[in-house]
C-alpha cells in the first residue's frame, strides 16, 4: 500500500496537468463561407492549422474530349470532404474525393486552397474530371473565394460620426463602421454589399495624428459573394470625410468580367468623445526563431507613436507583459503556434515612475501560424 506521502505527491501531479491542462489555449477554430464559380455556396472549417471540412457545388462542366461543352444536359455537382483532417502546409492544402452527377455518373474532384497570411480567406480553385453517359473525359475547373464569417452583433442605433459611413471615434481608434461599398458591374447592376469592421473583427482601426485611418478587407454581399474593399477617410473636427474602392466577380468561373465600385462618403459628428487621453498606435506581426522541427514562435508588437503618453504596456490574455517606449517595439513569447490570441496595449502617462493616466486601447486578436504559414511572404 503507498504510502500517505506518495499519495499526496501523486495528487500533486494529478493537480499540476490538470492545470496545464486547463491554462492551454484552446484549438482555434473557423468557419468559413463562400462561393465556387460565384454562385455555388461554399463552407468549410480551419481548425488547428488543418481544414477539417469542405462543401460546395460547381458550375456545369467545360470541356469534354478536349472539346467545349455547352453543359445543357449536366447538373453541378456537391463536392463534400469530411474526412480525416488535412495539414495546412506553406498556406496551402489539397483535397480530393469523388462526386456523382444528376445521372450517377461518378466524378473525380480535387480541391487546391491557398490560406491567407492573417488566415481570413481561403481562395483557390475546384476541378473535376470523368465520362457521362454521352461523353468522355469531362472536365470542369472554378474558381472560389470564403471568408471567415461575420459574427452576429446587435445594431447600433447610435454612432459618433453618422453618414453614408458611420463609426465610433474615440481615443485616437474608430470603431463599430459600418457603410455601403457596393460595385456596378458591366451591364449596369448593382451588386450590393456592406462593410462593418465588428461583424468581420477588424476593430480598432488606428487613426494617425492628422486624423487619417485607412480599413481594407472583404466581406459578403448581398448574393454572400466575397467582395474586397479598401475605405479611407479623414476626421477633421466636426467633420469626416472619404473615399472607397471596391471589387467582385460577376462569375468566377472562365475569369468573367470583374465588377468594381467606387465612390466617396462624408460623416458628420453627433457627439465628439474627448480624445486628449493617451493614446498608442501599433502593429503586431507573427515572428519565429529557430530552424526546421525547432522553431520558436513570437508575437512582435512595433509602436509607431504615441499621443498623450510616454510608455506603453503590451499584454497578452493570461501571458507574458511588457512594457516599451513610444516608437519602441517588444518581442513576447515563446507562444503556442496555431492559436489566436488577443494583445491588450494600453497607453500610459508617466510622471517619473508615476502612473498618472492610463488608457486601454480596444485588444487586437491575431492567429500566430506554425508550420501552416507562409513564412516566406510573412517575412
Amino acid at each position: 500500500m503507498p504510502s500517505l506521502t506518495a499519495f499526496h505527491r501523486t495528487a500533486a501531479l494529478i493537480a499540476a496537468v490538470a492545470a496545464l491542462l486547463l491554462a492551454a489555449p484552446a484549438a482555434h477554430a473557423d468557419d468559413f463561407v463562400g462561393t465556387t464559380a460565384g454562385f455555388g455556396k461554399l463552407t468549410a472549417s480551419v481548425s488547428d492549422g488543418t481544414v477539417t471540412a469542405f462543401q460546395t457545388r460547381t458550375g456545369r462542366l467545360q470541356t469534354c474530349s478536349g472539346k467545349a461543352d455547352s453543359g445543357s444536359s449536366y447538373d453541378p455537382q456537391e463536392l463534400l470532404y469530411a474526412g480525416p483532417a488535412v495539414a495546412i502546409a506553406g498556406g496551402k492544402v489539397h483535397l480530393e474525393g469523388t462526386s456523382q452527377d444528376g445521372y450517377g455518373d461518378v466524378f473525380q474532384w480535387k480541391v487546391d486552397a491557398a490560406l491567407s497570411l492573417d488566415h481570413t480567406e481561403l481562395t483557390g480553385t475546384a476541378t473535376v474530371s470523368g465520362d457521362t453517359m454521352f461523353d468522355k473525359q469531362c472536365v470542369g475547373t472554378w474558381n472560389f473565394d470564403a471568408i471567415i464569417a461575420p459574427r452576429t452583433r446587435a445594431i447600433r442605433t447610435h454612432h459618433t460620426f453618422t453618414g453614408i459611413v458611420s463609426f465610433d471615434y474615440s481615443h485616437g481608434v474608430v470603431t463599430h463602421l459600418s457603410g455601403l461599398v457596393s460595385v456596378t458591374c458591366a451591364d449596369t447592376s448593382l451588386l450590393g454589399a456592406m462593410a462593418d469592421t465588428t461583424a468581420y473583427r477588424q476593430d480598432p482601426i488606428r487613426v494617425s495624428r492628422a486624423g487619417r485611418f485607412w480599413v481594407s478587407g472583404a466581406v459578403l454581399d448581398d448574393y454572400g459573394v466575397v467582395n474586397h474593399y479598401k475605405l479611407s477617410g479623414r476626421i477633421h473636427g466636426t467633420s469626416a470625410s472619404g473615399t472607397y474602392s471596391s471589387y467582385r466577380f460577376d462569375s468566377l468561373a472562365n475569369a468573367t468580367a470583374k465588377c468594381t465600385g467606387h465612390g466617396s462618403w462624408r460623416a458628420n459628428a453627433a457627439s465628439i468623445a474627448t480624445t486628449s487621453g493617451p493614446a498608442a498606435f501599433y502593429d503586431v506581426v507573427p515572428f519565429r526563431y529557430g530552424r526546421t522541427g525547432a522553431w520558436s514562435y513570437y508575437l512582435v508588437v512595433k509602436v509607431s507613436g504615441c499621443a498623450h503618453a510616454n510608455r506603453v504596456r503590451i499584454a497578452i490574455a493570461h501571458g507574458p507583459a511588457k512594457t516599451t517606449v513610444c516608437h519602441g517595439q517588444v518581442r513576447l513569447g515563446p507562444l503556442v503556434a496555431k492559436r489566436t490570441y488577443t494583445v491588450a496595449v494600453t497607453a500610459l502617462r508617466l510622471r517619473g515612475r508615476t502612473i498618472v493616466k492610463r488608457s486601454p486601447a480596444v485588444p487586437t486578436r491575431i492567429y500566430l501560424p506554425g508550420e501552416d504559414g507562409d513564412w516566406i511572404r510573412i517575412r
